[in-house]
Parts: structure tokens; sequence; C-alpha cells
């Protein structure tokens, strides 16, 4: 290992007749050393370096002297940012104060691809292959997709893995949700029902299924922890749509599918092909329930917020909000605090603001916009097809979380 010494003269803070000077070595090069007014010595690092494992070595006025020595040893010790730092040796008292600064990072945020879907905007799986190469040409910490990923009610999922396979060979995190177009609303037009025996539900399981299981790749690549959350009250052959938090360099992403409250249902049997047993709704209380017992306990991390739907929006903005795709809309069989849009997004909103720095994405209407909603800025992306390419890409500081969003073409 390349050590780099690092001279640093200072008073003792313990009563000493003479000059004491200490050397520390370290495996990666300070930018600078100052001192300070009350003697402490400042040492700066580069962007982004980690503090342990920092200092291999320790001289006092010129002569090295084991790092058992000093108390508590330099070299064994976890520094801390920004934070003062004494050492012991001999009876004099050294004080430091160890600064490296976050490093930042990218990540870039799409939606509504429509996976060889005509008519919706969409990319075929070539033109998207050839996005997520230059994407990639930009070196990105992590890549979203906010939702509608292919074709409506898709069950094989092979144009939109095919298309975005090329983050997961390049080793880049890229993580996906569903959209309205992905898991059936209650109505389609005409009041025909969304989820069917063989119909809606079988494609809601595919989607949710590529949602699974590109989180378990992007765990490969960076991913530190993956929170999803179920109501653990409601009964097995219930489908839920399981929201999750994933935490990347020290923000939590929070990624609500087409949206939190999105109602979980009781799977269809067959003699719902009958009509003799349609599906019941269930409230999405005990989700939301499960969301803000984690909130409060990491309210302190950085936050971004994502779902398919916007605030605010999109002129049937609030329809959505009632997983309507045309008026209609299958009443819960439990009880709801959550039966209204104001209801929703004033609960929402209130969870937003008890994270730390948030800020909110959404997608759905293949337009960009920027709105405000209870102090909550939502930045909502177009689809590639529409824009021609175009997403956000987001400057963010480790620990901080975002410092800059920019509209972009790739």
């Amino acid at each position: 290992m390349i050590k780099y010494l690092a001279t640093l003269l200072l008073f003792a803070t313990l009563p000493l007749t003479t000059w004491a000077q200490m050397t520390f070595g370290f495996s990666t090069a300070p930018v600078s050393t100052t001192t300070l007014q009350n003697g402490t010595q400042q040492v700066t690092f580069p962007d982004g370096t980690k503090l342990n494992d920092l200092i291999t070595h320790v001289l006092i006025d010129g002569i090295e002297v084991a790092p058992s020595s000093v108390s508590p040893d330099p070299t064994t010790t976890t520094l801390r940012n920004g934070e003062l730092e004494v050492f012991v040796h001999d009876g004099r008292a050294y004080s430091f104060v160890f600064k490296a600064p976050a490093a930042t990072f990218t990540a870039v945020i799409m939606s509504d691809p429509h996976i060889e879907q005509g008519g919706h905007d969409g990319v075929s799986v070539a033109e998207m292959q050839s996005m997520v190469q230059r994407i990639i040409a930009t070196r990105p910490a992590i890549v979203f997709c906010l939702g509608d990923m292919d074709k409506d009610s898709e069950n094989s999922a092979s144009d939109f893995t095919s298309a975005f396979r090329g983050f997961n060979d390049a080793g880049v995190p890229f993580i996906t949700m569903c959209g309205n177009h992905d898991l059936v609303p209650d109505y389609w037009e005409g009041g025909d029902r969304g989820v069917t025996y063989g119909g809606g539900h079988t494609a809601n399981m595919k989607a949710l299924d590529v949602v699974s299981k590109q989180l378990e790749e992007a765990k490969k690549h960076g991913v530190t922890e993956v929170v999803r959350f179920h109501d653990s009250n409601l009964k097995s052959g219930t489908t839920q749509f399981d929201p999750f938090v994933v935490n990347f360099r020290g923000v939590n992403f929070y990624c609500g599918q087409t949206y939190w409250f999105q109602k979980p249902y009781t799977n269809p049997g067959f003699m719902d092909l009958f009509g003799k047993s349609p599906v019941k709704y269930w409230s999405p209380d005990g989700v939301i329930a499960e969301l803000e017992t984690f909130v409060r306990s990491h309210g302190d991390v950085p936050s971004v917020w994502m779902q398919h739907y916007p605030f605010l929006s999109g002129s049937d903005c609030d329809r959505w909000w009632l997983d309507e795709c045309k008026p209609g809309t299958v009443p819960v069989s439990d009880a709801t605090q959550y039966s209204t849009p104001r209801a929703k997004k004033l609960k929402y909103a209130q969870l937003i603001n008890m994270t730390t720095n948030p800020v909110h994405f959404s997608g759905h209407t293949h337009t960009y916009d920027q709105q405000t909603y209870e102090g909550i800025t939502d930045y909502t992306v177009a689809g590639p097809g529409y824009m021609t390419g175009s997403v956000y890409v987001v400057t963010l500081q480790e620990g901080v979380g975002v410092i800059k969003v920019e509209r972009k073409s790739i």
C-alpha cells in the first residue's frame, strides 16, 4: 500500500514546555491540512474517501511509534467525518478533525416505455436497447423506471426484459415498478372488470414477478437494503402489490408501484368465469400503516419518493387515484380511511414530509411537468417514445439526498 506522510505541527492540549510534532501515514493522500484557531489540525481528503482504515502508522517528533502506544490506536479507530478526534501519547494530547465530503452520484429516472405497444408512444425493443446503452455511457450509479413497462396485460414480459437487460449486464442497478398498464384497474372501458380469472390477474402476477426479479438483480450491484410493505392481516390467496424502499448510498428510495394506495384483492377463482365469484377488493390501510411505521424510524435518512401516478399533473389525475380506467370503482370490502383522492394525497404528503430532504417523481401523463403539493415538489417524466429519449438525470450526495434535477436527452 502506498503511504503518504502528512506532517501536522500542533500544540498539545495538555501542559507542555516544547513543541510536539505528530506525523501520520495515510493510505490516501490528503488534499489539505489546516491549523484551526484552537490549534486543532483539520485534514481534508478527496470527496468520497472512506475514513475507516485510513491511518497506517504514527510518528512522534519524526520517530515512528507503535500505534498501540497511542490512545486510542489511530490505525484501528473509526474516524468520524468532521468531528473532533483526540489522540494521547506520553501524556500529551493531539487534536484533529478529519473531513471527507460525501461523494455525489447520479440517478436516471424514466417512465412509460410501453415496450412494443403501439398507440401509447411506445418504443421497440431495439430502440430501448440503444437508449440503454446511451444511458450506460453517461455512467449513472442507478436507474429507475416508473411503470407502464410494456403492452397492456402482457403475460410474457420477454420484451421488457430483453429491452433493459443491458443494465444488468453492465452492473448498473436497475429498478422498475408497475404502472396502470401493468396492473389492471378495477374496470376497463364499457364496464368490463379488469381483474378476472385467466385475464387481468395473470398479467398482474407476471408484472409483479418482473419487479421482484429486478430487485434481486439490483442487490447484486450496490443496493444494500430492500424493504417491502405487506398487510399481514389479509388472508392467503390475496394479491398484494408490495411497494418497497431500497437504500442506495445513504439515500432511501421509496417506490410505490402504481401508487401507494393500490387496493389488494382476493385472487379470482374458477367460478369467476361464470360471474359467480366476483373479485373482492380490500383497503390499503394496512400497507400505509406499515409504511408509516418505517418512516417514523427512518425519517432522518434523505429520501426520494416515486410512484407512477402524479400528485396533480394530468386532467384526469384524481380518477386514477380511485383505481379507475373509466368511471367505475369496486368498493373495498372492509373499512378504509382513504376513500377519496384528497384523503390519500394528504396522507401521502404527510408521510413524505416526515422524511429528510424529500423529492417526488412520477410518470403516467407522457409529458414533463413540475407541480408542488403540500410543499412537495413532484417532477413528472415523459415516456422515451414521446420525448425521443429524454429522462431526468438526478444528482445526489451520499447521506444528503437530491441536490440537482435536470431533464436531458440521452
